[in-house]
């Protein structure tokens, strides 16, 4: 398993600009297990490579409509 550079190694701030959404959206993709994370503490890592993996997935195509839950 190759080691990740700090680069390549991002803060969840640093995953949304990275997907151009806000951070509370990043956290509930990890919640909902879209985006596989790595908790330290109380301090998220998440990896490059997870979040172009994400974003390749078959389900993530533009302007797809996302339904929301009813409460």
């Amino acid at each position: 398993m190759p080691v990740e550079s700090s680069r390549d190694i991002l803060t969840i701030d640093q995953a949304a600009d990275v997907l151009q959404v806000s951070p509370i959206f990043v956290r509930r993709m990890i919640k909902a297990g879209d985006l596989c994370a790595a908790r330290f503490g109380k301090f998220w890592r998440i990896s490059r490579a997870e979040i172009l993996k994400a974003c390749s997935r078959p389900g993530n195509k533009p302007g797809r409509k996302v339904r929301r839950k009813k409460r």
